[in-house]
């Protein structure tokens, strides 16, 4: 009887195994599915980036660089530049609340928000309300997005904007001087289809250089809990407009870097530099 009852529990023990074994294999499975989806889904958000390269080739008025690079596989932050007409230069900088998946689709429908919009519409004003309003209609997971745009008129250097909530973008002056621009011309986008939103202007002089960012950059942490911050940003950029926009976007990734250590990436971190040449003609 004890041998029949020990090649029973034997028996049930290795059948318990067997069937871990399997749902081992099929937890490794679906975890290879998802890091392919995720892989597709990284590439697709890439896609949606605008060919910074084509931009500077085309046109002799403006430099420009930019580079996302998001806290896990996918995430919610987003660039834009685009030509709304011949004259008119549309840029964008976007940050959707949350991380992973959900803020990468909220992400995309505002990518595609932005371009169809402004083919109809140059003031950055409008674009965000128009956003504002589709957003808020269909918003049952309470997600929205800071975002910043602006149109420069490429003759005169003109510059609408409106800020959305976002971090505000800094202005590099050809003298070295830096100053962020600040305004109070707009509320979170996708929340309330109530919210208002104006435009204000600049004049940009040749060789002005805008720098855009998510808060990934301003908020990343050393080890010891510190943060990086607006004030560091803003001493960083000081007399570095004699660099490219390239070189602007290494130096502040490399500052970020040094600042962390080692201190893991908590955030999206997104950098844009826009830099109007007016009637300068780039270097070769």
């Amino acid at each position: 009887m004890r041998f029949t009852k020990f090649i029973t529990d034997v028996y049930r023990y290795f059948k318990k195994i067997r069937l871990a074994a399997k749902r081992l294999d099929q937890a490794e499975e679906a975890a290879e599915r998802l890091k392919g989806e995720l892989t597709i889904a990284s590439d697709i958000q890439r896609g949606l980036l605008p060919k910074l390269d084509k931009v500077n080739e085309n046109e002799p008025r403006i430099e420009t660089a930019g580079i996302l690079c998001p806290a896990q596989s996918v995430g919610g932050d987003l660039y834009n530049v685009f030509f709304v007409d011949r004259s008119h230069l549309c840029i964008c900088m976007g940050d959707v609340s949350g991380k992973g998946i959900s803020a990468a689709l909220y992400m995309a429908v505002v990518q595609t928000l932005l371009r169809s919009v402004a083919r109809y519409n140059a003031s950055p004003a409008a674009i965000l309300d128009h956003i504002n309003k589709d957003r808020a209609a269909s918003n049952e997971s309470c997600m929205f997005v800071t975002l910043f745009c602006a149109v420069i008129n490429l003759r005169s250097g003109t510059m609408a904007y409106c800020n959305g909530g976002h971090n505000p973008p800094v202005i590099m002056k050809e003298d070295g001087s830096a100053e962020f621009l600040r305004s109070d011309n707009g509320s979170l986008v996708g929340m309330c289809p109530e919210l208002s939103y104006h435009d204000d202007y600049i004049v940009l002089k040749p060789k002005d250089t805008i720098f855009l960012y998510t808060d990934g950059v301003t908020e990343a942490f050393s080890a010891e809990g510190k943060m990086y911050g607006d004030e560091r940003l803003h001493s960083f950029l000081q007399n570095k407009n004699h660099l490219s926009c390239q070189g602007i976007i290494e130096g502040v990734w490399n500052d970020v870097e040094t600042f962390a250590k080692d201190a893991p990436q908590s955030d999206d971190i997104t950098m844009l530099t826009v830099r109007y040449l007016g009637n300068e003609i780039k270097d070769a």
